[in-house]
């Protein structure tokens, strides 16, 4: 299954933790297997701990994983945690790893202006 590819893949590149969000309708259409919204906390080595919400559909539809928490150290301002939420959240990306990837980026495109500047 393509969401336990993508789960695996987020555990080893940023030590992701996995929980099942218990009041979610569809564990129990499932029969209790799969298909249930989860969420994932992953850890950025730029100081950010980012917690991530799968709907049902993840990764399958664009925009079925969104940002739920983000949380910084070291300098990290609560608007620009916001700013770059709102950055990959426009992107609609399809999977956790493709979220990920995104905020990655972007902190890096940001983190190399202001070097620049």
């Amino acid at each position: 299954e393509a969401r336990v590819v993508e789960l695996s893949t987020l555990r080893d590149k940023y030590a992701a933790q996995v929980y099942d969000v218990e009041s979610s309708k569809a564990t129990a259409t499932a029969g209790g297997y799969g298909g249930a919204e989860q969420e994932v906390v992953c850890a950025i080595n730029e100081g950010i701990t980012v917690a991530l919400r799968l709907g049902a559909d993840c990764p399958l539809v664009p925009g079925s994983v969104y940002v739920s928490e983000m949380f910084g150290v070291g300098g990290w301002e609560d608007a620009q945690l916001e700013e770059l939420k709102k950055v990959v959240l426009r992107k609609r990306c399809r999977g956790p790893v493709e979220v990920m990837e995104c905020m990655v980026e972007e902190i890096q495109r940001r983190s190399d202006g202001e070097e620049e500047g």
